[in-house]
């Protein structure tokens, strides 16, 4: 027993000397990496869709349509629109989503500066959500703008309350690293091959006069003399940016101020088909090119898709082009029109009177295009001309 009780005693002493023995991890290898974050499913609130507004919409292109209504639900369907669900938002926050690439994201679109760790999540099928928070190098609240797959990887374009932008990438669209800081908001991030292009607005201004305009300044509109410039940033690896246009100048007379301080605007859109390494961007007359991601000529938008209410981008399906414009038809009701073409100057525009949502705003997802009102219509079609209602 005597002898039992020293051989306890040594094991003991042992252990003890070992927890006490720092701990060293040999060149290249690391710590045991920490639990996986568990998938959640948000709580099923309806075996159906609910009827209410539209605060965002995304789609897979599979048949997978997730929609964030105005009263915090996630209208879910998995064959376009048959059958859908709805689960409750983890928050009663206002939501946008995302989708790129095989995954979903889901995020709060207003920032509470005094939470740092905003909770965004993201999935595969809509149904099982991994939760994660973007920390940023400033400290800052941070949520999702938008998010690309560029150049082999994913890229996050985070959104913070003061306009500064944080970018992330991935090689899994899950686990983010931040890898850059923007000292502005940052509306499209595109890549060309050899140049990142951060877009991030224009500043509109107005002269009587005619002006020598330098890169990116163009004359907008000529009825009304207004003229606009582009805020751009560039970078060859997401890290360091340099300010290609877009800065406030003294002898231009900008067309909205705050407190004498230029403010920008949002009119530039990014087309959704570009040729490869052509950036494209538009608004409601022009369209805007750059093929070295720095500089872009202007031209004018072709007459048949030119409307004050705007249009949706250009998009590809098979060896044809479409565009949805929207334009007045009484007081409070705003029709669309489908502009198709096979070589994105000629169009042949039809109109798609009541078969569609008013105030249709479009997306493409694979063969699909969808149509959306805010106020909850959605329809779905296959040719931009016939449209079946599906919620």
């Amino acid at each position: 027993m005597r002898n039992l009780r020293k051989w306890l005693f040594g094991l003991l002493v042992l252990c003890l000397l070992v927890s006490a023995t720092p701990v060293s991890f040999a060149e290249g290898a690391s710590p045991s990496p920490k639990a996986a974050v568990k998938e959640v499913e948000f709580p099923i609130a309806f075996n159906r869709a609910t009827g209410d507004g539209i605060t965002a919409i995304a789609a897979d292109g599979k048949g997978t349509i997730i929609v964030v209504s105005n009263l915090y639900y996630l209208n879910i369907t998995h064959d376009n629109g048959k059958k859908w669900v709805s689960r409750k938002l983890p928050s009663s926050d206002m939501y946008d989503i995302n989708y790129v690439k095989g995954r979903f994201y889901l995020s709060p679109m207003h920032i509470d500066p005094y939470n740092a760790a905003i909770g965004s999540f993201t999935s595969t099928n809509g149904d099982k959500w991994t939760p994660f928070t973007l920390e940023a190098s400033n400290k800052e609240a941070t949520t999702i703008r938008n998010v690309h797959y560029l150049n082999g990887q994913y890229v996050l374009v985070g959104n913070q309350e003061d306009d500064t932008t944080p970018i992330y990438t991935s090689s899994n669209g899950l686990n983010w690293k931040e890898v850059g800081l923007l000292p502005t908001e940052v509306r499209y991030l595109t890549w060309n091959g050899k140049v990142y292009s951060a877009i991030c607005g224009e500043y509109v201004f107005f002269s009587s006069k005619a002006l020598t305009l330098s890169r990116n300044q163009f004359q907008t509109d000529a009825s009304d003399k207004r003229y606009a410039e582009l805020i751009l940033y560039t970078s060859s690896n997401l890290k360091t940016w340099t300010q290609q246009s877009g800065t406030v100048k003294k002898d231009l007379k900008y067309g909205f101020l705050v407190n004498d301080v230029p403010r920008k605007s949002y009119n530039f859109n990014l087309e959704g088909y570009t040729p490869d390494g052509v950036i494209t961007l538009y608004d409601e007359r022009n369209i805007y090119t750059s093929k070295n991601g720095i500089s872009f000529t202007i031209q004018k938008s072709p007459s048949a898709i030119v409307n004050p209410f705007g249009r949706s981008p250009i998009y590809k399906l098979g060896s044809k082009y479409y565009t949805f414009i929207q334009y007045w038809y009484s007081s409070g009701v705003v029709r669309s029109k489908v502009g198709v073409s096979t070589d994105r100057v000629k169009w042949t525009v039809t109109d798609l009177g009541k078969t569609v949502p008013d105030s249709m705003n479009v997306l493409q997802a694979g063969q699909w295009f969808i149509g959306y009102g805010y106020q909850g219509g959605i329809s779905l079609s296959e040719n931009g001309l016939t449209w079946k209602k599906i919620r």
